[in-house]
């Protein structure tokens, strides 16, 4: 039996010797209280089967206005109510725990006599206590904000804008709970990170429409992401204009309240849910229906973020539009069939992406490209200095931090062929230069750098290996798929965009360190040793640097 089987076995014996208890559904309906009223299935039928699922994993893919952030309120109202548990509600910031707090889960407890009658002595803003139960709510921003106590429920909501490591340190949290429940729920923002990417190793239910002609189901999603205005139409009656989702077998109008649930992959040990505005038997305010709505929000689409409006939130589907520059598409378009080779005799260059795991890109130049042939994850600094033997590492970079001592001892055995890399624009601590009186220190713009590489990938300077050569290279290009630009205030008060910090992009990140390394060789600049970091651009071309700090 899997860990995930045993957990659900506990529960489900921990409700048996209560027979008197309410199942979830039926406690919210009863005692689950919002501004809009009471819980009820009759205008949202898809989300009982949620609240019927005793799951201890699982992942809500949803849009805006779903109703997945009540669920989960209900539900760890649920789990605390006169049981042992202990229960985390986890946000990205503690800006978001406070005003979620005050507008949603008070206002709950407020408005039922029930919840607050169990309520015990301790009930402020960031956490409940009932009986010895305890329901938390934690922000995201720093590790120090999720080790407080062991969980026995962990619930990430808006997981696509949460610190994705500080997530990786609340799951531990879960280790010691025979309970050990997990759910995540967000709208998406790019395919392959985030939700996105937790979605897709679920079981991945969705809602499909059955035709009351032909008998078909639709999967309305899909087919909207394939031809919108095929699945999403209008036609003129006597009465006005009638908006539907359209059966893609025989073209005749769906009815969402005739839909069920199926699993597009049902082996996974994962319960997921795709939750959409598509799926709404309720009419949305302004529209005679919600096919309307999302017909005429389409038929208005005048910009990137409309089309993330459209997608995103009322669909609830990832989009990359803007903030993801690399894709499948350019990968499948600029990929060539090279094998990946564990070693080269030619000059060679290497990035290292220098965190606990050290992620290794090596490449070799093919006339004016530069052609990617080796990736390696390894635990320490020692197992990269072979790859300088058996690929002719010619020049290199290392990322300073955060394992400073790591790059110290690369850059030393390997004198004059390693530089140890900083970012113009992050903030660097005090005693970070220390002890680098000796050693060439390289510091670039980060966004800029990246953008370059990103170029040169579209563009073909920079070649990489299909996915024939090997695993590897979906990983890869799944990381490079992480470079996902966002919005910023910097310190001047100016929106800026940069590339989204702690996310699982190393292997994109060592490889622009190469790409970065032969770009220097090809500059032919000499190597500078000072206390004070080198500051530099370097284009896409490679015909300039620029040395002002």
């Amino acid at each position: 039996m899997t860990a995930s089987a045993n957990a659900l076995q506990y529960f489900h014996d921990a409700l048996e010797n209560d027979a008197g208890r309410l199942q979830l559904f039926e406690f919210s309906e009863k005692h689950i209280h919002t501004k809009e009223g009471k819980v009820s299935f009759t205008e949202h039928p898809e989300q009982l089967q949620l609240y019927k699922d005793m799951s201890p994993r699982m992942v809500i893919l949803k849009g805006v206005q779903q109703g997945a952030s009540l669920h989960e309120i209900a539900r760890g109202f649920w789990v605390c109510d006169d049981r042992m548990a202990t229960v985390m509600y986890l946000l990205p910031t503690r800006n978001f725990v406070n005003e979620f707090v005050a507008d949603r889960v008070d206002t709950i407890i407020s408005s039922s006599p029930y919840l607050r009658d169990r309520m015990r002595d301790v009930d402020n803003r960031y956490v409940k206590k009932f009986g010895f139960s305890s329901l938390y709510f934690h922000g995201c921003e720093s590790d120090r904000d999720v080790v407080s106590v062991p969980v026995d429920f962990l619930i990430c909501d808006e997981y696509d804008i949460m610190n994705q490591e500080n997530v990786k340190v609340a799951e531990d949290r879960l280790e010691h709970s025979n309970l050990a429940w997990h759910h995540i729920l967000s709208k998406p923002s790019v395919p392959g990170f985030g939700i996105d990417e937790k979605f897709k190793t679920s079981d991945q239910h969705y809602r499909l429409f059955r035709c009351p002609k032909c008998r078909h189901d639709t999967n309305i999603i899909f087919y909207m992401q394939s031809d919108f205005e095929a699945a999403v139409r209008c036609k003129e009656k006597k009465s006005g204009t009638v908006y539907y989702f359209a059966c893609e077998k025989c073209g005749a109008a769906l009815d969402p309240a005739n839909a069920h649930w199926v699993a597009l992959n049902p082996g996974s040990d994962i319960r997921g849910y795709h939750l959409s505005q598509a799926y709404w038997v309720r009419k949305p305010a302004h529209y005679s229906n919600v096919a309307e709505k999302f017909l005429k929000t389409y038929q208005g689409i005048k910009n990137i973020e409309d089309k993330k409006y459209l997608w995103r939130s009322l669909v609830g589907v990832a989009f990359g539009g803007d903030e993801q520059p690399l894709t499948d598409e350019i990968f499948n378009a600029q990929a060539q069939d090279i094998p990946l080779s564990p070693g080269w005799p030619g000059l060679c260059f290497a990035g290292i992406d220098n965190s606990d795991k050290k992620h290794v890109a090596i490449a070799h130049q093919e006339g004016f490209k530069l052609v990617f042939h080796w990736f390696e994850e390894t635990d320490s600094i020692e197992e990269v200095f072979k790859f300088f033997k058996l690929h002719n590492i010619k020049k290199a970079i290392i990322d300073a931090m955060p394992n400073k001592d790591s790059a110290k001892k690369l850059a030393k055995r390997f004198k004059g062929r390693v530089l140890i890399q900083y970012f113009k624009d992050r903030q660097k601590e005090s005693d970070e230069l220390a002890g680098l009186e000796t050693i060439p220190v390289y510091e670039v713009n980060r966004t800029d750098s990246l953008d370059d590489l990103i170029d040169a990938i579209k563009s073909g300077q920079v070649v990489i290996p299909s996915r024939k050569a090997g695993i590897v290279i979906d990983i890869v290009r799944k990381h490079l798929m992480k470079l996902i630009k966002e919005k910023e205030t910097n310190a001047a008060g100016q929106e800026v965009k940069r590339y989204k910090g702690k996310v699982e992009n190393h292997f994109a990140m060592a490889m622009n360190s190469a790409y970065q390394a032969w770009t220097l060789f090809q500059l032919n600049m000499p190597t500078v040793i000072s206390t004070t970091p080198v500051g530099g651009h370097i284009s896409v071309e490679g015909s300039k640097y620029d040395t002002t700090n």
